[in-house]
């Protein structure tokens, strides 16, 4: 909860509630879901250099970075599918989407999976990506967008000076 609060309500205003907002009328809620998706994971890259910055057992070994690059970049396409479709589906409640985002942080994190369910985190992503297809597919493709019209242009005729 307090992930939430401190870090991904701001997190989200930017990439949800400004960068979605301007770019799904344009590419539609898939396109701009894989488009926010690369740019949030380079956003992340400086945490690969921080202690405990992308995962709690301390300081990822270079070799590593590959692997950590393809979570940020790939595999989190699929959450941004999900963000987008609870933002679309809650007309855009900013809390709910930084709650999932919070959420999600806590369960992709090693030591709260490792003490439920022993073996690999990665189990996480692939769930994730399952759900995001039931999502894709159950809407399909709108994840629940609906496009606002555009405002009518009206004409305005000139005045006719009165002689």
């Amino acid at each position: 909860m307090l992930i939430a609060v401190l870090v991904s309500i701001w997190e989200e205003g930017g990439w949800t509630g400004f960068l979605l907002r301007y770019l799904q009328p344009r590419l539609g809620p898939v396109g701009a879901s894989l488009t926010i998706a690369p740019l949030q994971g380079l956003l992340h890259i400086p945490l690969l250099f921080i202690v405990g910055g992308l995962n709690d057992s301390g300081r990822i070994a270079p070799a590593d970075y590959g692997i950590y690059l393809l979570f940020l970049f790939v595999f989190t396409m699929p959450f941004r599918v999900l963000v987008t479709w609870l933002w679309n589906s809650t007309r855009g409640s900013l809390v709910i989407v930084a709650l999932f985002h919070g959420v999600f942080n806590t369960l992709a994190g090693g030591t709260f999976v490792s003490t439920l369910v022993p073996g690999d985190a990665a189990w996480v992503y692939a769930v994730l990506a399952v759900l995001a297809l039931i999502v894709i597919v159950a809407t399909r493709g709108r994840l629940g967008y609906t496009p606002q019209p555009k405002p009518a242009l009206v004409a305005v005729a000139p005045a006719v000076a009165a002689s």
